[in-house]
């Protein structure tokens, strides 16, 4: 998603607010001959495109974090497989504490438990 998309996404409710806005004053006028029936439908039909656009933003927002969802199992599936014998646990092990980090520590800890239950 690029800068200009996710400035849109974020001003997609304060679009909605605004257009349902000018719609409850142009309908408010005690006087009907006050706004044009052309403008009156103008405002209304901006408010659907609004709520179109506030649903859609949230579709995809919900599509992404499905994607990120995905995206994490497939590298824990790959840890599994990965490190699924013996000799791969021992090198994982090895490998943190040359990095520095204990097998208590979220880097290397959590990953290692994960490893041993599924040897």
């Amino acid at each position: 998603m690029n800068a200009s998309n996710e400035v849109r996404n974020d001003a997609a409710p304060a679009l909605l607010d605004d257009v349902t806005r000018q719609l409850k004053f142009a309908e408010s006028l005690p006087d009907p001959r006050a706004i044009s029936s052309e403008e009156l439908t103008r405002r209304r039909c901006a408010v659907q495109t609004a709520r179109a656009r506030l649903e859609e933003t949230t579709a995809r927002a919900a599509a992404a974090a499905a994607q990120i969802k995905l995206i994490a199992t497939q590298i824990e599936r790959s840890d599994v497989r990965f490190a699924s014998s013996p000799a791969r646990l021992a090198g994982a092990k090895r490998a943190c504490k040359s990095s520095g980090f204990s097998q208590s520590s979220p880097a290397c800890g959590i990953r290692l438990e994960k490893l041993r239950a599924d040897s």
